[in-house]
């Protein structure tokens, strides 16, 4: 019989695919499966489609994907219902995570298995209500900030503060370039968002290299979703960024 802890991972996009690897590396004796990344493939997650299918942001990117959101939608759930995990684990993207998980509750499934969601959503910002929801929504919430916890307590949601995942490397981080005037240009991770910044962001770098263009280096951090498309946009720049791939981010 077997009796290890399955635990049905989703990430909708690539931070989330960053943090469900790290997840995933502190449970080697947990059966993972799910829809991740790059990462968390690396960790052993057969991913039942790419994560890029689920990566949109934007009403207007939202709507020209919506035949393939909600058929990836419908893949997950019925994953789900085959795999009949302990746990379902969704990491950020609650609007993919939500119908769902709804979904899954109107199956009756049994016995039916625990939801849990890591990265609260900014209720604190842009309206507690939303808590309301995530407790009606989820079993037990994994949130950054201390404070952010009496938002989802007062609800009755069992929530735990786990301290931001960036504050992990921030006393490793040493830079291999010899150059001492570094910038980074963060365009984002998802495609959509890199298409409108990147133009903004040359435009920054043609302006402030004008009177001396060797003062300083540029650099763009890239993920899985991003690469080719900013390798190819940065080209024919005036001023050469240095491309970091994904897995020397």
């Amino acid at each position: 019989m077997n009796t290890k802890l399955k635990i049905f991972i989703i990430a909708g996009e690539v931070s989330g695919d960053i943090l469900g690897a790290k997840i995933m590396k502190e449970l080697p004796n947990v059966e993972f499966v799910g829809v991740g990344g790059e990462n968390m493939i690396k960790q052993g997650l057969k991913s039942i489609f790419p994560i890029s299918d689920i990566a949109v942001m934007g009403i207007v990117e939202v709507l020209s994907h919506v035949k393939t959101l909600q058929n990836r939608i419908n893949q997950t759930i019925q994953s789900i219902l085959l795999e009949k995990p302990d746990i379902v684990l969704t990491i950020d993207s609650p609007g993919f995570a939500r119908p769902v998980i709804k979904a899954i509750k109107k199956q009756h499934l049994l016995p039916l298995p625990k939801f849990y969601h890591v990265v609260a959503p900014q209720v604190w910002a842009w309206g507690a209500k939303r808590a309301k929801k995530f407790a009606n929504t989820f079993d037990k919430l994994y949130c950054f900030f201390d404070f952010e916890v009496p938002f989802f307590t007062k609800y009755g949601l069992k929530t735990i503060a786990v301290g931001h995942p960036i504050a992990e490397g921030l006393n490793k981080y040493k830079t291999n370039t010899k150059q001492t005037n570094v910038i980074t240009l963060i365009p984002g991770s998802r495609l959509s968002e890199v298409k409108k910044t990147l133009p903004i962001l040359r435009k920054v770098v043609r302006e402030i290299s004008a009177e001396n263009p060797t003062k300083y280096h540029y650099v763009i951090p890239t993920v899985e979703t991003t690469d080719s498309y900013i390798k190819q946009a940065t080209y024919n720049w005036v001023i050469q960024p240095t491309i970091i791939p994904s897995k020397d981010r």
